[in-house]
């Protein structure tokens, strides 16, 4: 190389040295003179199969911003508006998002990003800016833990959610042998790494895990090899593409009665839609605000500006993340000799590492100094009838293990699952006086055969009249409430039916016998009626 050439060279290096530390060194102050407006950045997944969740999020800022569309500092008013960007996600897209944010002085902060990933490359530029970041969904736990300033969440960590997903799994599903699917994410990876250890912990045996790549469309291989451990149950941590073909596909490798359960990445429609009915009966785990009469409102007005359910369950977040910015944007704004608003980055980030008491539509939040400000809950939702059915809500600011079971009519519950309406529907069809007499016992568990129980047992439902369905479902139900846990904990016992017959139940290899012949799995519909499925046989009155 010449010496004209190297030092041509050196030219471009430095300028492009130059250009970056603009890019990435702004003034602490930003400043926002008298009619312009204050500019928060919107860093969310705006397209591809991840855009359902981005546009809930940005619904829920737009929302936020109807109800508070100005600041007033200091008796003076300034507008804000919104620079939504598509960061998609994935660490590229993130990066050059927060990029784009960083290089331009009048963004005051940024809500988002919306994906781990992106979160993860996001959060140097803005450290080295000094910017300041919400969250509304990135989840993974390391976000926190490695000294980034930047970044802040308004919503649960994958550590919790990864605990109580191993917590409900082993303890509600009794299940005790899972396999583990991600999907190469931050997000993915950092889900199973909590869960792994949390469900072995509590005894449980990870059988498989493995992770896919996104987009492929072929998991056969890869679900016949986890056959081969024989697990019951599948999570996958991912997004709806992947999930939903790993659910039909799993039939295809033996393992179509296996459980399929994600966590906030699955829970919504696409999924659904796009697994049809290898959807039904999976499960998924998201974080999930308190109930409150202002969030109620909240979703009613999402469905009636928008004209529908909403697509993700983060536009609550959104809708905080937006309100913590302008909460701290009066709190630490001035106005200046010339009228015009004068923001500290600094002070800015300080605020929003250490506010406490923020009354938010995801609970009471405080800042803990690392970036962590969530009080929501993890709940446990079911696909029941082509829609997610929340079954339990675990976890919270108001009690560390706080669980949630809704009530429902025995029949609502043979109407809402296919695996053991048979015997309900039936009962309901001949005799719905027995469902009246049922429903004024205190508590009661019924342990009801499933579809295939039936078919396995050559009883046909239908041709059994109405008393001897009666006496099926009465000698099937007992007082009090039980779960196939507390089953296994007694270890073995006898169990008065309504009919005053006994049932002798045992535990045989980690599982439940009732009379030496039918095995019982858990509920999962969780009511104050409970429902255990019986799936090796059927019981019927005196035998």
């Amino acid at each position: 190389m010449s010496i004209r050439k190297l030092a041509l060279l050196l030219v471009f290096v430095m300028a492009a040295a130059m250009l970056s530390s603009g890019v990435l060194a702004q003034d602490d102050e930003i400043v926002v003179e008298p009619g312009d407006d204050i500019v928060l950045g919107l860093a969310v997944s705006l397209s591809g199969d991840t855009a359902p969740f981005g546009i809930d999020i940005q619904r829920g800022v737009e929302l936020a911003q109807e109800d508070r569309p100005t600041v007033t500092v200091d008796g003076v008013e300034f507008n804000v508006v919104i620079d939504a960007q598509d960061s998609a996600c994935s660490a590229e897209t993130g990066q050059a998002v927060a990029n784009r944010f960083a290089a331009d002085p009048s963004i005051a902060g940024v809500i988002g990003h919306m994906c781990s990933s992106a979160c993860n490359a996001a959060a140097p530029i803005y450290d080295a800016a000094g910017y300041t970041s919400i969250s509304p969904s990135c989840t993974a736990p390391t976000l926190t833990q490695q000294g980034y300033t930047s970044f802040n969440r308004a919503v649960t960590p994958d550590g919790i959610q990864g605990t109580l997903a191993a917590e409900f799994i082993y303890n509600e599903l009794g299940v005790t042998k899972i396999a583990t699917i991600h999907d190469g994410s931050a997000y993915g990876e950092g889900l199973v790494t909590v869960l792994i250890p949390a469900f072995e912990a509590l005894g449980g045996e990870v059988v498989a895990s493995d992770a896919v790549n996104v987009g492929d469309t072929d998991f056969r291989a890869l679900l016949e090899e986890i056959a081969s451990a024989e697990p019951e149950l599948i999570y996958f941590a991912g997004f709806p593409n992947e999930a939903a073909l790993l659910a039909q596909q799993r039939a295809d490798a033996g393992l179509g009665d296996v459980i399929f359960m994600g966590a906030d990445g699955i829970q919504g429609p696409e999924f659904i839609e796009q697994a049809g009915e290898a959807a039904e009966g999976a499960y998924a785990s998201v974080a999930i605000p308190f109930s409150s009469d202002d969030l109620d409102m909240l979703l009613e007005r999402y469905v009636a500006t928008y004209g529908e359910e909403p697509p993700g369950p983060y536009y609550p977040n959104g809708y905080d993340a937006y309100n913590i910015f302008l909460d701290a944007i009066e709190a630490v704004g001035e106005i200046n000799e010339d009228g015009a608003l004068v923001i500290s980055r600094s002070a800015l980030q300080e605020y929003v590492r250490s506010f406490e008491g923020f009354e938010g539509m995801t609970g009471l939040l405080s800042a803990d100094g690392t970036g962590e400000t969530s009080s929501s809950a993890i709940g446990f939702y079911q696909v029941q009838d082509g829609e997610f059915v929340e079954v339990l809500v675990m976890g919270g600011m108001e009690d560390d293990m706080m669980m949630e079971e809704p009530t429902m009519a025995i029949s609502d519950i043979a109407l809402s699952d296919p695996n053991f309406s048979t015997l309900v529907e039936a009962v309901l069809a001949a005799d719905p006086s027995v469902l009246d007499a049922l429903l004024t016992a205190e508590s009661l568990t019924i342990f009801a055969p499933t579809n295939d129980a039936f078919e396995a047992s050559g009883i046909v439902v239908t041709d059994l009249d109405a008393e001897t369905l009666t006496n099926v479902l009465l000698y099937h139900a007992v007082e009090g409430e039980f779960d196939a846990a507390a089953l296994v904990e007694m270890g073995s016992g006898t169990l008065t039916t309504l009919l005053g017959e006994d049932i002798t139940f045992e535990v045989v290899d980690g599982a439940v016998v009732l009379n030496g012949t039918v095995t019982v799995v858990m509920p999962d519909v969780y009511a104050t009626n409970g429902v255990i499925h019986v799936i090796d046989g059927v019981l019927l009155p005196g035998e």
